[in-house]
């Protein structure tokens, strides 16, 4: 009779203990859960932080693609000289085999013997505007 008292006080510490045992793995996965929760969602914010760098720097590219073509026709086109229109961007597609795209313009006002040929630029890429402005001393 007293060895079954003894496996039953047993048997009963044995359930408590796992029961604790239990209790402890539970709170060890919800605070893992929590963990891996908080580092997914900074590694969201990264990657959409990094996408939008990217985007910016694409529309910064094409900023400066718009002052060189600019620069390009003020240089080598007579009829663009004669005809730009100062209150007015030119704008140009871009597409890079059909999978990377965006805009450029540019306005010019071009130079006289009073004065120093001024090109604004605009580069957009997704949601990014860049724009630039440069000055040009064009010796005739």
């Amino acid at each position: 009779m007293k060895r079954a008292k003894n496996r039953r006080r047993r048997g009963a510490a044995a359930s408590g203990s796992r029961g604790a045992s239990y209790v402890a793995v539970l709170v060890l996965v919800t605070a893992l859960s929590a963990t891996a929760l908080a580092f997914v969602n900074r590694v969201g914010l990264q990657t959409g932080s990094a996408h939008q760098e990217w985007e910016q720097t694409q529309a910064d590219y094409l900023a400066h693609a718009a002052i060189n073509h600019a620069m390009w026709r003020l240089l080598h086109d007579p009829v663009f000289v004669a005809t730009a229109d100062p209150n007015k961007y030119t704008m140009h597609d871009y597409n890079f085999h059909n999978v990377l795209g965006g805009r450029y313009g540019y306005m010019v006002r071009p130079h006289t013997d009073h004065t120093f040929a001024t090109i604004a630029a605009i580069g957009i890429f997704g949601d990014c505007i860049a724009e630039r402005r440069h000055v040009i001393c064009i010796d005739d």
